[in-house]
């Protein structure tokens, strides 16, 4: 749990600070390449396995928001400083995720039972970095007088973190942490559609194209998610071991079943 913590508070740290050295069209290009890492880290650690399908799934979809975002590129570069914060501030979320699905399935928590062991973890860590990197300078500037000017937009805040938190739990608990990142792109992808409708808002050709191969994507990795079968999505390699045809046969494997449900 402290280790999900720590990660935890990484990353917001590391995501808000990019934001002092590139420009959001071209952090959104390099978010694209989250679900690629989260799918290499979870095949590392043996947490979860992937059909190659799944994994090419992925691949259309991080190449389509890697096309959109490079199409919203105005011209500026990021520094090296800022790509390598980028990169870290990923990986710190790529380790939070893989190990919260983890911890939630080896110990079949509820969601909220989990967000109840991990959240003071993350309060503990996030504490240790204000107190050393932002509470000084938010005491001076009196940063703190506009909490209490402000309590109900503070509260609605918190509220909606718990909201989002508990929801990505859920997602974790009844899918996978892959998935999580999977329906963030299609929902990124979404809201430019829908901007696009609504509010006329301007957006490039190879922006357009870009997300509409995100959620071709998006559509053919829930097809495949819904169509393997259930003991292959997240099977230890020693249970694989196991089910395979070269230790026993399915009549001799389930005749044990069988006879134990005989009166």
């Amino acid at each position: 749990m402290v280790p999900v913590g720590f990660f935890h508070a990484l990353t917001l740290c590391l995501g808000n600070t990019v934001y002092l050295y590139l420009a959001v069209s071209f952090i959104q290009m390099l978010k694209a390449f989250t679900p690629v890492l989260t799918l290499t880290t979870l095949s590392a650690l043996s947490v979860e396995t992937f059909s190659r399908r799944a994994g090419a799934a992925v691949c259309v979809i991080t190449f389509g928001t890697f096309m959109a975002g490079a199409g919203a590129l105005d011209g500026s570069r990021g520094s090296l400083v800022g790509v390598g914060v980028m990169l870290a501030a990923e990986m710190a979320e790529v380790m939070r995720l893989v190990l919260t699905q983890k911890l939630l399935h080896s110990q079949r928590f509820h969601p909220l039972e989990g967000l109840m062991y991990l959240a003071p973890a993350s309060l503990l860590w996030i504490s240790v970095f204000c107190l050393a990197l932002e509470a000084p300078r938010m005491a001076a500037a009196g940063a703190f007088s506009t909490v209490a000017a402000h309590p109900f937009l503070f509260a609605l805040a918190a509220g909606l973190g718990f909201a989002v938190n508990t929801l990505a739990y859920c997602v974790i608990v009844t899918s996978s942490s892959l998935s999580l990142k999977v329906f963030g792109t299609a929902k990124n992808a979404a809201v430019v559609y829908l901007g696009v409708l609504l509010f006329a808002e301007r957006v490039t050709g190879v922006q357009l194209a870009g997300y509409a191969v995100s959620l071709g994507g998006f559509g053919w990795y829930n097809y495949l998610k819904a169509t393997e079968p259930s003991e292959s999505r997240s099977c230890p390699p020693g249970e694989a071991a196991q089910r395979s045809p070269g230790r026993a046969s399915p009549k001799r494997a389930a005749s044990p079943k069988r006879a134990a449900h005989i009166p």
